[in-house]
């Protein structure tokens, strides 16, 4: 298994109608993207779904297994959330959590160094932290995402 097939899912805020994303998070999107595709990765993007949001727990927690399924790793942004009604990253827990159990690389990357891993996150099994905040953090992170995946196909 080379690079180029991998796939990454990442759980993170989602716009919803009529609600904002924290103001870096939509800048941090196109930043993986970039840094993913210069690594030949591939991106599965949070974006929103009416259908999603309307599910209730059990088939949603399937459709996010499902998906989850599809790709090989997962990279969960933590953000400050926008306002006190910011839901937006309300799965990211279950999708870590999700991740963990598939046997899957989990890279959680908080949106500045200020803000605290989530204890329970950081205590997953094959997870790496990485708190963004200048050049070369995005490399590192794929990088070391690379390594773990290739580890694991040997």
């Amino acid at each position: 298994m080379n690079m180029a097939s991998f796939t990454v899912y990442v759980a993170g805020p989602v716009l919803r109608p009529g609600a904002e994303l924290a103001p870096r998070v939509g800048w941090l999107f196109a930043e993986l993207e970039a840094t993913a595709k210069a690594h030949g990765m591939q991106l599965v993007l949070p974006t929103y779904s009416e259908r999603l949001d309307r599910l209730a727990a059990h088939p949603f927690a399937q459709e996010i297994r499902d998906r989850i399924g599809k790709t090989d790793a997962t990279i969960a942004v933590i953000a400050r959330p926008a306002s006190a009604q910011d839901i937006s990253g309300h799965s990211i827990a279950m999708e870590a959590h999700e991740t963990a159990l598939a046997g899957k690389p989990i890279a959680l990357l908080l949106e500045d160094a200020d803000l605290p891993p989530p204890r329970l996150l950081a205590a997953l099994d094959r997870v790496s932290i990485y708190a963004f905040g200048g050049p070369g953090t995005l490399d590192a992170l794929f990088e070391n995402l690379a390594k773990d995946l290739n580890d694991m196909a040997r």
